[in-house]
């Protein structure tokens, strides 16, 4: 018998145990190389996808600038590794997301356009050049684990991302909005965002939308712009990467320099640039606003400025009030004063100086009345004033001229005058109204259009829908000419007849067109303006029903020719 040792079952030992020793050592290498690589892949597809957010956030602020909406959009900040049976992802990656610390923007050497408002260039010169307006950025920080990502940023004018660890390089993620032809943009961004987690919602607000443009040129020099560069962007890299660009694409843009940390944007002062502004607010979904709202900086006339109207008559003058980026500002106290008259108060009272709130379109209106008591004041010049402030360009003022006879708020006066208005119609509803007018010129008018403006009490549209039956009430429009019979449609009369569709207002009615006839009224005549039948919604506002006119105001536009040259009359008419 054989008694020496067996090895085989330690050899098999040793077996096993080198053979766990491969599977450790391949699974650290797995570990080790494999999931980050992985990690990596998913974390690039988010910094991707984080990229499209940011495009899409820069979208919403140009439409909360521009359309006046509130949007909201999801940021992804973070990313989320697949779920592993045996290997281990480390934490998942959290980004951040905030606003920055403000930086200026500058316009400088600008005034307005002689076309525009006294007051609006008075605020443009005095108050808005050489401002400086503030503005910050959306920056996106990723903190990944393996993926090196670059942090991000949204500003008023682009977005851009960062190319390398300091922030000096970029590259445009969007086209530039800043200057388009001779479109000038400028947007503005405040807000405290500041948020972490793999995915942030974001909602973007307009402070003040860019609903009004004020045409700027130069001040008899170039105008200057002057912008910061958000963080880590120096001056000298945004110059050649967006800059050079600008100003090669333009020829309006005379030069692009670095000018220490800000930007020297140097435009042709000779030319002309429509100028917008606007504000907007960014911040997490359910946090509450921080920025105010804006206040009031200047007051424009918004009916004509000068005026004239007839003794003991009324017309209605409203102004518009407009906040540091010439944009409407609503709930703002205009207070309107006169030197003769009054003013009418909606219940019918009369005052010599009045405040009015302005409504949402940032205007505020006023019925002035050429009469003292029961009495017409005696012809001559009427100012009105309408004030925010002391300032110059705070204060809006009418002329109003006042005459024996005639009338109507129009520079037009000497040629159309609109004589005065009652209420009438076919039965005792008084859903029509009658104008007297007259040609005081020495040529033939030719009225070829009406446009009824609005009302005090809810009409809405004109409607008849008779289309065979001459004359007044059986059309929308009649004008009869000297007085003759008006039931009957003579050479010179004219009318406006859509027997299918309603006159909404607003919409102008062209005498010419369809079954109408423009009307001619010779110089010295005199005429009469049918309106029929005025509609508005009832007392719930839904069904459409007949109002009447007795007591009310309208305002309304007639368009005419005289000695081959297009013109208008605007005019409020009390219809009593």
């Amino acid at each position: 018998m054989d008694f020496r040792g067996d090895d085989r079952a330690q050899a098999l030992q040793v077996g096993a145990i080198l053979l766990f020793g491969f599977l450790i050592l391949g699974l650290s290498l797995y570990q080790a190389t494999i999931v980050p690589n992985q990690n990596r892949g998913v974390e690039f597809n988010a910094y991707q996808d984080a990229a499209s957010d940011l495009t899409e956030l820069r979208n919403d602020v140009i439409a909360a600038a521009s359309k006046d909406t509130t949007t909201g959009t999801n940021v992804r900040t973070g990313a989320a590794y697949p779920s592993r049976s045996v290997f281990i992802n480390p934490p998942p990656p959290i980004g951040e997301l905030r606003t920055t610390e403000p930086r200026n923007v500058t316009l400088e050497n600008v005034t307005a356009v002689d076309g525009e408002s006294a007051n609006t260039e008075l605020y443009v010169e005095n108050a808005m050049a050489g401002r400086n307006y503030s503005t910050r950025d959306v920056r996106f920080t990723p903190d990944y684990n393996v993926f090196d990502g670059q942090p991000m940023v949204v500003t008023g004018q682009g977005a851009y991302r960062y190319t390398s660890d300091d922030g000096g390089q970029f590259l445009p993620m969007t086209g530039q909005t800043l200057l388009q032809g001779d479109q000038l943009n400028l947007v503005f961004i405040d807000g405290d965002l500041s948020a972490q987690g793999s995915t942030t919602t974001v909602t973007t607000e307009p402070v003040s939308a860019s609903t009004r443009t004020v045409t700027i040129t130069g001040d008899g020099s170039d105008i200057t712009l002057r912008l910061g560069t958000p963080p880590g962007i120096t001056a000298e890299t945004w110059v050649n990467r967006t800059g050079e660009r600008l100003n090669a694409s333009n020829p309006r843009v005379l030069d692009v320099e670095p000018e220490g940390n800000r930007i020297r944007i140097v435009l042709d002062g000779s030319e002309t640039y429509k100028l917008k502004l606007a504000k907007v607010e960014v911040r997490e979904e359910n946090d509450v606003s921080v920025v105010g709202d804006t206040t009031a900086e200047y007051v424009v006339t918004d009916s004509p400025a000068t005026q004239t109207i007839q003794r003991g008559s009324r017309t209605e003058l409203t102004v518009e009030v407009r906040d540091e980026f010439n944009n409407p500002v609503a709930g703002e106290q205009v207070t309107f004063t006169r030197d003769r008259g009054e003013f009418v108060l909606d219940d019918g009272t009369k005052t010599s100086t009045t405040t009015v709130t302005t409504n949402s379109e940032g205007k505020a209106t006023v019925v002035y009345s050429a009469t003292n008591g029961d009495d017409a004041i005696e012809a001559g010049s009427v100012t009105v004033d309408a004030s925010i402030g002391g300032a110059s360009y705070q204060t809006a003022t009418f002329d109003i001229g006042v005459t024996d006879s005639g009338g109507g708020s129009s520079l037009n006066f000497g040629n159309l005058q609109v004589l005065s208005g009652v209420p009438g119609g076919p039965d005792s509803g008084d859903t029509g109204v009658v104008l007297d007018i007259r040609n005081s010129g020495t040529e033939n008018i030719n009225i070829t259009g009406i446009s009824i403006n609005k009302t005090d009490h809810g009409a809405v549209q004109l409607a008849e829908s008779n289309d065979t039956t001459e004359g007044r009430w059986n059309r929308e429009v009649f004008i009869n000419v000297n007085n003759t019979d008006p039931d009957t449609k003579e050479p010179d009369d004219g009318y406006y007849e859509d027997p299918d569709n309603e006159l909404p207002f607003g919409t102008k009615a062209e005498l010419s067109s369809g079954a109408g006839e423009n009307a001619t009224v010779g110089a010295g005549e005199s005429g009469t303006i049918y309106l029929f039948e005025f509609e508005g919604t009832d007392e719930k506002g839904k069904d459409i029903k007949a109002l009447s006119m007795d007591g009310h105001y309208l305002k309304l536009t007639i368009y005419y020719e005289v000695g081959g040259e297009q013109k208008s009359l605007t005019t409020t008419v009390f219809v009593f």
